[in-house]
């Protein structure tokens, strides 16, 4: 039986319909992505800056202590116990890479949004034993951008409420997530200070370690222990995450985050759609979309926030 001209017609216009919405959905799908770059790469630095910010004023508004050498200081002036995730420790400079970050308690993805975090249960700065700090590559601010362009022998400073601190580069390397030993002591009469982030940059396949030794010799082996939290208050985005957890989060490490990911995602949908739908119906669909800007730009911004969480921590 021959088709008819209506037949063809007909799957004609199906097709093209299917074509018009792949295409858009395309279009669409692709501009969601460069705006989740643009987020990443600079939304995220200027939520640093701002909690950089309020950190540096956190710490100056605290008195300090008139020693600036460890080998004299008998005890820490920190109340170890008073701190909590995302409080600040002091300051890490590496003139050579222009590094000039405070560093906040913690390890969890609230907390390195902040700035570089120092590990549970590490040595605090200027202590016995090992100092461990992440920090994020490309994103919020992306302090470590540049640790592998150090060599041995270069100088880092930490500045705590103990005083200030030199550490010199011994080694760079690159390790599996899987490596937690970097964490470890291993020499509980040293100092040392063990900088970890992504490597290579944009992945998280492996971490590049960059370990230093403190110059002065160190009294002490104070180390930051956060406070016990319950099951009730803790969750995967403020709560204190373990050596393993950080050094092995790669992309979807945070399940809790794909449902409010999805909810907001379908909210801006909505929000544009809503926008054009009354448009057509009322004539005036310009006017109506750029109604609309605010709440969607919103949702958007959520969405996005919620995206970031299920990236690699230190990415």
């Amino acid at each position: 039986m021959a088709r008819t001209p209506t037949a063809d017609k007909g799957r004609t216009s199906l097709s093209h319909v299917l074509l018009g919405v792949l295409g858009k959905t395309l279009i669409w799908a692709g501009l969601l992505l460069l705006g989740f770059t643009a987020y990443q790469l600079w939304g995220t630095g200027l939520q640093t800056s701002r909690f950089q910010s309020e950190l540096e004023q956190e710490f100056t508004s605290t008195p300090q202590t008139s020693s600036t050498s460890p080998s004299t200081t008998p005890q820490s002036v920190i109340d170890t116990n008073g701190i909590d995730v995302g409080d600040a420790i002091g300051k890490i400079t590496i003139e050579k890479i222009d590094v000039d970050d405070w560093i906040v308690a913690g390890v969890s993805y609230k907390a390195l949004k902040k700035g570089p975090g120092l590990f549970p249960d590490s040595a605090l700065p200027g202590s016995l034993g090992n100092s461990a700090i992440a920090g994020h590559r490309t994103t919020f601010g992306a302090p470590f951008a540049d640790l592998d362009k150090l060599n041995q022998g270069d100088i880092i400073t930490v500045t705590t409420r103990r005083g200030v601190f030199t550490y010199a580069v011994r080694s760079v390397d690159i390790v599996k997530p899987s490596a937690v030993e970097v964490l470890e002591t291993t020499d509980p009469s040293k100092g040392v200070l063990t900088l970890v982030t992504c490597h290579p940059k944009w992945t998280s396949a492996n971490r590049l370690i960059v370990s230093a030794d403190l110059q002065e010799n160190a009294t002490t082996s104070d180390r930051w222990t956060p406070a016990p939290t319950t099951a009730a208050t803790t969750d995967q985005t403020s709560g204190v995450d373990t050596d393993e957890e950080v050094l092995s989060e790669g992309w979807l490490h945070d399940p809790s985050a794909i449902p409010q990911t999805l909810m907001w995602a379908i909210a801006a949908i909505l929000m544009w759609w809503l926008g054009g739908f009354l448009g057509r119906r009322l004539g005036r669909q310009v006017l109506l979309r750029a109604f609309v800007v605010v709440p969607f730009l919103v949702a958007l911004y959520f969405f996005y926030e919620n995206l970031s969480r299920l990236t690699p921590t230190n990415l």
